[in-house]
């Protein structure tokens, strides 16, 4: 074995852990520095998740109510998903009977079994809320036209 290839790498792990010091020094300014801006994240996504979350468990009391209107306001919607209610040991004995695995695939398992459910299989279904993505584009599309704004000038100015 030649000793230049061994200094090489020695030399070239000594580089490294210099650029990894120098990056990491790098990063903890940056925290620092940016410690405003990160909480301000964190907090403003914790609202954000509290206000998604109160908006989806009130459209699904608003499903529950009315299962035939999944539309609920503008951007919220209702979609209904397959769910799988099954014992995994059960689950594990099928698909050791199948020659499946060794383990559970849970995954494998679940695409199959709503192919094909075996016995002790059962598929419910379960309503989650889709919230859009681009709210404000749905409620752009909410407001008034200039025509409409107008119609309602001249109504109003007539009562």
């Amino acid at each position: 074995m030649k000793i230049e290839a061994i200094k090489a790498v020695a030399k070239l792990r000594s580089q490294l852990a210099i650029v990894k010091e120098a990056k990491q020094e790098s990063y903890d300014k940056w925290i620092k520095t940016n410690s405003l801006l990160i909480s301000s994240v964190e907090i403003a996504t914790k609202y954000l998740q509290e206000a998604e979350d109160a908006i989806r468990l009130e459209a699904i009391e608003e499903y529950k109510l009315c299962p035939s209107n999944k539309a609920i306001a503008p951007g919220v919607t209702i979609k209904i998903f397959d769910i799988l209610e099954y014992e995994p040991g059960k689950a594990l004995d099928w698909a050791l009977e199948h020659k499946l695995a060794l383990k559970l695939d849970t995954p494998k398992f679940e695409k199959l079994a709503k192919i094909s459910p075996p016995d002790f299989v059962g598929i419910g279904q379960e309503p989650r809320c889709q919230i859009a993505t681009d709210l404000e584009k749905v409620l752009e599309e909410l407001r008034p036209t200039f025509q409409e704004r107008e119609a309602c000038k001249v109504q109003n100015d007539l009562k």
